[in-house]
């Protein structure tokens, strides 16, 4: 059967192949980020590997044509989606929620950075805050769970305009910007940073 195609961190895993004349077959790799020993193949890296399979002869069978099979090692990859409310409240607090949905089985990371001088606290998943860097970070986790990760956020009392969150998530050390919803807009304002319209009561 053909060999299937892997990720990056998979755990090695054995090949195999028959010879009709009953003789052994030993195995190589032509090509590709993986190495073999005995019938095991590690994966080192992303990109095709190519294995192949040869046969000595002996004085009863000649030697088998060699046998190349090919598989791709493919990069996991994740996505994450920020929701935030379209307005806040200066002095009241609010949930920021992360949806964090990793490929494949590797090591996961999240961190995302609330406006400057906004109060973060309950942070959820076992997360934390690094005050010196104004992120709050979870992980790493160690499987392909999805995970929902939620903090709050407080803006000063005498906060106004447009405020910005940034974050980033980081899979097997490659980090992608999380995607969503990225501002949040004074609720004094009428909702797209204009002056809110006044009118006769």
């Amino acid at each position: 059967p053909a060999l299937g195609d892997k990720s990056v961190g998979d755990a090695p895993f054995a090949v195999s192949a028959t010879s009709s004349a009953g003789l052994p077959v030993a195995f190589n790799i032509v090509s590709g980020p993986a190495t073999i020993s005995g019938n095991t193949v590690s994966l080192t890296g992303t990109g095709v590997v190519v294995v192949r399979a040869s046969q000595v002869g002996n004085t009863d069978y000649g030697a088998a044509s060699d046998v190349d099979q090919s598989f791709n090692v493919a990069a996991v990859t994740a996505s994450s989606v920020r929701s935030l409310p379209s307005n806040y409240t200066a002095g009241i607090a609010f949930t920021v929620t992360i949806q964090a949905t990793p490929s494949a089985t590797g090591v996961y990371a999240v961190e995302d950075s609330p406006p400057t001088g906004w109060n973060v606290t309950a942070i959820s998943n076992s997360g934390s805050f690094d005050s010196v860097n104004h992120k709050v970070k979870w992980g790493p986790f160690f499987d392909n769970a999805s995970r929902t990760l939620t903090y709050t956020v407080t803006p000063p009392a005498a906060e106004t305009g447009i405020k910005t969150f940034g974050g980033l998530i980081s899979i097997d050390g490659n980090d992608q910007a999380i995607g969503g919803a990225e501002t949040v807009v004074d609720g004094s304002t009428g909702g797209g940073g204009r002056p809110a319209i006044i009118s006769n009561v």
